[in-house]
């Protein structure tokens, strides 16, 4: 396989979560325009245990890149059910849009 890219923009994520039917054209648009977390993603960080972790999520899902390496991401992705083979193919499919 091709090599895994260190990290994506937001764009890439939502285009590759819409195209995977994860998230509504809708929610891709605002997540791209204004980091807006979609229903999903705010259920799980509604989720963390602290208003800190909560907080961060938030602001890590704000950002405009999205790195491989970032515990979190790893830990949202985790939860979905993802194996760190299935990140690394989404990072891969999201990294070519």
């Amino acid at each position: 396989p091709a090599p895994v890219p260190a990290s994506i923009s937001r764009r890439q994520c939502a285009k590759a979560m819409w195209s995977r039917d994860l998230i509504s054209a809708n929610e891709a648009k605002a997540m791209t325009r204004a980091g807006t977390p979609p229903a999903m993603v705010q259920a799980m960080i509604d989720a963390l245990p602290t208003q800190v972790e909560r907080d961060a999520a938030e602001i890590d899902f704000a950002a405009d890149t999205y790195l491989r390496s970032n515990p979190l991401l790893v830990a949202l992705m985790t939860a979905t059910g993802a194996s760190s083979g299935d990140i690394d193919d989404f990072f891969r499919e999201a990294a070519a849009l």
